[in-house]
């Protein structure tokens, strides 16, 4: 009789506990499911990197033939090419090469600009220096898109191999960088550098 008694009473207890646990099952299911739901509703983000903005100058050296003879004379410019319209009011120009490899002379300078204050190869013979230097008020205008040779000179290759011709900035010499200074702000304008690569043959 006791051990009936204590069935009668343990029973409904059990099922009582079931009917409890399926209850807070059902109810945990069923706030994750809005959870996951919400979370599917958010809106994609997607990470977008900022545009760098171009250089308004792109200055160049560039030279008519790709590939020249040991002992033959070529010639090369260095040409500055506005993005946009500038008035400068001052232009430093240092180009560096390996004098073992190749000798420079005949410097011309844009007849349309002020005579540089500076324009010769260095005492150490392995750098072109030309200073530019624009005392009118309104400085020197370039136009958009309309390309201005800054310096023209030979170039006589002495080995075979490969000849360069580098323009120097601030990242690569403190004392020796090119710059382009605007007109009226005095700040330095940002610029593009295209260098010159010269194959050399026998």
């Amino acid at each position: 009789m006791g051990n009936k008694n204590y069935l009668k009473l343990i029973i409904p207890v059990v099922a009582v506990l079931v009917v409890v646990e399926s209850v807070v099952l059902v109810g945990n299911l069923t706030n994750r499911s809005k959870v996951e739901e919400s979370i599917s509703n958010q809106p994609t983000v997607t990470s977008v990197e900022p545009t760098k903005a171009a250089a308004p100058l792109i200055m160049a050296v560039k030279s008519d033939g790709g590939t020249v003879r040991v002992g033959q004379t070529g010639k090369a410019r260095v040409e500055l090419l506005p993005r946009v319209a500038k008035a400068v009011d001052g232009v430093s120009l240092y180009l560096k090469f390996d004098p073992t490899l190749v000798k420079v002379s005949n410097l011309e300078f844009n007849a349309d600009m002020p005579k540089p204050i500076v324009g010769k190869v260095s005492k150490s013979g392995d750098m072109i220096v030309v200073n530019y230097l624009i005392a009118a008020k309104d400085g020197y205008a370039f136009s958009k898109e309309l390309s201005a040779n800054l310096l023209t000179f030979d170039y006589q290759p002495l080995k075979t191999g490969e000849v360069s011709f580098d323009l120097l900035t601030s990242k690569e010499s403190k004392d020796s960088a090119t710059m382009i200074v605007e007109n009226g702000t005095s700040l330095s304008l940002s610029f593009e550098t295209q260098n010159l690569r010269i194959k050399v043959e026998k």
